[in-house]
């Protein structure tokens, strides 16, 4: 494995981390205002312009 792909790797893995810490935030954030939808959709949304992000990101790097 050259440098260039290990970046790479290094990139998307970073990305996926962001997602997740995202996700766990949005979840956590919804446990705690599940009566207001708003929110959650909020929280939905937010979470998938990070996916498409992230998903962006893996086609460039590819």
């Amino acid at each position: 494995m050259d440098r260039e792909k290990i970046k790479k790797v290094a990139k998307i893995g970073i990305i996926s981390g962001i997602a997740a810490i995202a996700t766990k935030e949005i979840i956590m954030a919804n446990w705690l205002t599940t009566a207001d939808l708003s929110k959650t959709m909020e929280g939905g949304l937010t979470f998938g312009i990070y996916i498409v992000i992230a998903g962006i990101w893996y086609m460039i790097s590819n």
